[in-house]
């Protein structure tokens, strides 16, 4: 009973958050009511709880956790994994590693009964060996990239054009995510819109203006549905027309715009963004944009140190071949990257070196360590405000 309840007011503060949510015809829009309406969940979830319900358990843990250094860096990583489902091995490394996050490829997803029983497995481990919930990650952004195969809402970014579709295809996406227990979707994708890009079929194919107002709208709406949608890939593979998770590092004369990534973060007040894996020679001709230092400040002079930011898997082909683990660890976290996702190689013994590798890089640098506690800290802030004091895990 109690559950229903909360399930009622729940659908009443959404009802009530759409129905004034009222688009002005240009498309433009200030997003503040999308926004606003992330934020009252959130603090729905703090206070119409009943005190003795069992999901505030694990999260009493995490609230006022205080992590050790080995325990900061795990948050830090979102990893991928082989199978479609939690394994002793895979239970295993949760216990050595505790990684903040993990991301679902097609390789781990089946159909919609399978997804939801991995996901709450996973969760499961998760407040089992570090009682903090957590992140979990798709790329759902619709046409060519759409993990979830059996899904409704498969609209493409390039067939979005007013806002008020936007908006809907957004918070139908995100429900169909949060109804399996997905948290956090790896879109939209505000790269350029050249026609022989990599990225040019996944992209919105519209001016910088207009790109950037469909992204914004797509970010509202997911955050509408309690779901983080993380903007992408900064500062953009413009001018890239070769897979950048092959072998090849892909290599820019000079970096893109990036006045378009901090409007529409500024105009969403959300914090994610995921870097590309590009070198651009006019700011470092040696190291790719996440494990470069000059790279990382520009980061954070033009989106802020409030950004989380999200590195591209730091296991792909590419840079597994041309990195040891040790450079790839090294380099990372002397930048800016806050969210380490490593999917490439998913192997437990991979993830485990990788993650050692951290933790002995992070050992022998106090500039490291307070880097560390940084990302470590904005990590746990988001994830405060994502499950709140009850411990929402997506039931």
């Amino acid at each position: 009973m109690k559950l229903i309840l909360l399930a009622c007011i729940f659908a009443i503060v959404l009802g009530s958050l759409s129905f004034v949510f009222v688009p002005p015809q240009d498309g433009a829009g200030n997003l503040a009511q999308a926004n606003a309406s992330f934020a009252v969940k959130q603090a729905d979830s703090l206070t119409v709880l009943p005190q003795d319900d069992e999901r505030l358990l694990p999260s009493a843990v995490f609230l006022d956790k205080e992590l050790s250094m080995e325990e900061q860096i795990g948050q830090m990583m979102m990893i991928g994994f082989e199978g479609t489902h939690v394994t002793s091995e895979l239970e295993e490394l949760f216990a050595r590693v505790k990684p903040g996050g993990v991301l679902l490829l097609g390789r781990n997803l089946v159909d919609e009964n399978q997804t939801k029983q991995l996901i709450e497995d996973l969760q499961a481990i998760s407040l089992k060996y570090i009682g903090i919930p957590l992140w979990v990650a798709i790329d759902q952004e619709g046409g060519v990239v759409t993990r979830l195969w059996w899904t409704q809402e498969t609209t493409p970014q390039r067939q979005l054009d007013s806002f008020e579709e936007t908006l809907k295809v957004g918070r139908r996406r995100a429900k169909e995510l949060k109804e399996l227990g997905i948290n956090m979707n790896l879109a939209p994708v505000l790269d350029s819109a050249n026609e022989d890009d990599y990225l040019f079929s996944r992209s919105f194919q519209k001016d910088p203006a207009q790109s950037a107002r469909l992204a914004k709208i797509l970010i509202a709406a997911h955050r509408m549905e309690g779901v983080e949608a993380v903007l992408k890939h900064f500062p953009g593979y413009d001018g890239i027309s070769i897979n950048p998770e092959t072998t090849i590092i892909p290599r820019q004369t000079a970096m893109p715009d990036t006045v378009v990534f901090a409007d529409v973060l500024d105009d969403t007040n959300s914090n994610f963004v995921m870097v590309a894996h590009v070198i651009y020679e006019d700011v470092d001709p040696l190291f790719p944009f996440p494990l470069s230092r000059q790279g990382g400040l520009i980061l954070r002079e033009r989106l802020g140190p409030n950004a989380l930011v999200i590195g591209d898997d730091l296991l792909s082909r590419a840079f597994v071949a041309h990195y040891t683990l040790g450079q790839i660890a090294q380099n990372v976290l002397n930048g800016q990257v806050d969210i380490l996702l490593a999917s490439g190689h998913s192997q437990s013994s991979y993830i485990s070196s990788f993650y050692e590798n951290l933790v002995g890089t992070a050992k022998e640098d106090l500039h490291v360590q307070s880097r560390v506690k940084e990302a470590s800290g904005k990590i746990l802030a988001a994830k405060k405000e994502m499950f709140g004091a009850g411990g929402d895990l997506g039931e």
